[in-house]
């Protein structure tokens, strides 16, 4: 079976380092990273090697459709572009599992952004990171439904906890302290 892995969360929410830590376990062909396609660009000047990786992140992914790859993506899950693409996915015959990272509050996203500005990570504007954090949980709701397995995972601690796993639409596991946005994401399809 092809399946999809997708790796969403609002910047410095972890995305990344999580799948990294779990990437033994999911045993994907591909794992796609705009981000380090975007340092491959960056001589380019960044509207430019944004521009670039872009078409060159949306070639890799319709070529691992097309190859039926089982594959890795990460997302801000922010705007419509990967939303569409979990769908083409889904359309595609894939299995979409989803590991959504959050923190507890936007605010410790902004910091371990400049953590990673400190060790000579890329930095984001703030406005964006904020406005992100809204759209990214607005986005999930809206695309729960294409979601076959959804983890819950709050990453403002050392690891990152499980607050829920949500199986074709239904609550299959929930931590106590898990948000009261989880309960939008039940579809029970």
């Amino acid at each position: 079976m092809s399946i999809l892995y997708v790796f969403a969360g609002n910047n410095g929410s972890g995305k990344s380092t999580y799948r990294s830590i779990i990437k033994d376990k999911i045993n994907t062909d591909v794992d796609l990273d705009f981000d380090s396609i975007l340092r491959s660009n960056q001589h380019k000047g960044l509207e430019v090697a944004v521009r670039h990786s872009t078409r060159h992140l949306n070639k890799e992914f319709n070529r691992c459709i097309e190859n039926r790859n089982i594959f890795s993506i990460e997302t801000t899950l922010s705007g419509r572009t990967f939303s569409d693409k979990i769908r083409q996915a889904k359309e595609n015959g894939y299995r979409v599992i989803m590991y959504c990272l959050y923190l507890n509050h936007v605010d410790l996203n902004l910091l371990r952004i400049k953590f990673r500005v400190a060790k000579g990570g890329h930095d984001i504007p703030e406005e964006d990171v904020r406005r992100r954090d809204v759209r990214t949980l607005q986005n999930l709701i809206s695309l729960a439904s294409s979601i076959d397995e959804l983890y819950i995972v709050n990453t403002s601690g050392k690891e990152g906890i499980e607050m829920a796993y949500i199986s074709s639409g239904l609550l299959v596991r929930q931590n106590p302290n898990a948000p009261e946005w989880v309960y939008k994401l039940i579809t029970d399809r």
